[in-house]
């Protein structure tokens, strides 16, 4: 390992490290540097950067501190134990997932070999689409604790933060009626997080869900969220009805829901966009918009929610724009950050709430949050987030 930092002799007793670098390790990098007092934030590049006087810096100039190493080697965490002691977390959120699995793999093998003076309680974060990940991690010491998460669930996770279905507009149906248009990745993770925040409003959740896809999206969302399906009332697909962007779409939208007296589009408190496609989004997001226009609806923005992952391209819908008439979300820069990604106050909430369900099997929150899965410990989360909204 080698150190080239001019940094390097401010090196303090908190670190926080990452491997490898991209825009979302970065974006988050300078929100802890932002928002922690008395840090230090690592990043371990490979050997081939070295070279890289650009990146170094990009990365030095920051504040950060940079150290070479293999990234092929099984030694790569070849640093001692002491040094150690100083990581609070460790982050493996590159493009490739194959290479963040791979990384954390040696770094637990590489902890668990480690023997401290004192006790140790150190995060690793994990960036993955993979589902069941604790499977592949079960060889690890207690004092590691394993956060998976992926774009799509810190982006939804971002979403109900920001916009708690408490605060949604109300409807003539006396409902939180969402329509969600594009059920992939994003879609059901919406989904997901919209029906855990719903169960801190007093009102009934019902849920339209349109997607070019149907088959392969539900058939997946069926097999990890059957319960959800059962209890809530979601329908998919109304009136065969698949493509956001069809006549027959439009058409549904202004007739009469369940053949009463208010019409498809003002029945729904919150529509979202997420048909894979930012500029798609946006188009069809701006039509729902012109036609609750039509009708002589406001407040659209509160309303209309469109996914856009590239900030740059849309900046004439910046939030603090008084003229937009639809809201987005989604941007990377909005999403990396600490609150959303690390959430301290949700993770200790998270721990009571998962501690309320297994009590008697275990004799503590820490122990019963060691032993639950990733799937438990984010639901615990997401009821965490809502439990910090109705109480603000």
């Amino acid at each position: 390992m080698i150190n080239r930092s001019r940094n390097l002799f401010s090196l303090k007793n908190k670190q926080y490290v990452f491997t490898g670098f991209n825009e979302a390790s970065i974006l988050l990098a300078k929100d802890l540097i932002r928002t922690k007092d008395d840090i230090s934030v690592l990043f371990l590049l490979p050997y081939m950067e070295i070279k890289n006087s650009e990146l170094f810096e990009q990365l030095d100039g920051l504040g950060f501190i940079i150290m070479y190493v293999s990234f092929d080697d099984n030694n790569m965490f070849k640093i001692s134990d002491k040094q150690f002691e100083k990581w609070r977390a460790c982050f493996f959120i590159e493009n490739d997932e194959d290479i963040n699995i791979k990384m954390a793999l040696k770094f637990i093998r590489r902890l668990n070999e480690a023997k401290f003076q004192k006790d140790m309680e150190i995060d690793i974060y994990i960036r993955a689409e993979t589902e069941d990940m604790e499977l592949l991690f079960t060889d690890k010491a207690d004092y590691l604790h394993l956060h998976v998460f992926n774009q799509s669930d810190i982006t939804a996770r971002q979403f109900v933060l920001a916009h708690p279905m408490l605060k949604a507009p109300e409807t003539e149906c006396s409902e939180n009626n969402i329509l969600i248009l594009g059920f992939g990745h994003i879609g059901i993770e919406l989904l997901k997080k919209s029906i855990c925040d719903a169960q801190y409003s007093d009102k009934q959740l019902s849920v339209t869900i349109i997607d070019e896809q149907f088959d392969t999206h539900y058939s997946d969302f069926l097999f990890r969220c059957s319960e959800a399906i059962e209890k809530y009332n979601i329908v998919f697909n109304p009136n065969d009805i698949n493509y956001a962007r069809s006549k027959r779409f439009f058409s549904w939208l202004l007739e009469k829901r369940n053949n009463g007296d208010v019409l498809n589009l003002i029945s729904f408190n919150r529509i979202f966009v997420a048909l894979g496609d930012s500029r798609l989004n946006i188009d069809v997001a701006q039509t729902i918009c012109d036609l609750r226009r039509k009708l002589e609806l406001v407040n659209s923005k509160d309303v209309i929610f469109a996914h856009v992952h590239e900030t740059d391209s849309y900046n004439y819908f910046d939030e603090n724009n008084e003229n937009r008439k639809i809201s987005i979300f989604g941007n990377s820069d909005k999403i990396y950050t600490v609150d959303v990604v690390i959430n301290e106050t949700i993770d200790a909430i998270a721990k009571a709430i998962n501690y309320e369900y297994s009590k008697e099997d275990y004799k503590n929150d820490k122990e019963a949050w060691r032993k639950a899965t990733i799937y438990d410990q984010n639901s615990s989360r997401a009821a965490a987030a809502g439990r910090i909204c109705r109480l603000s």
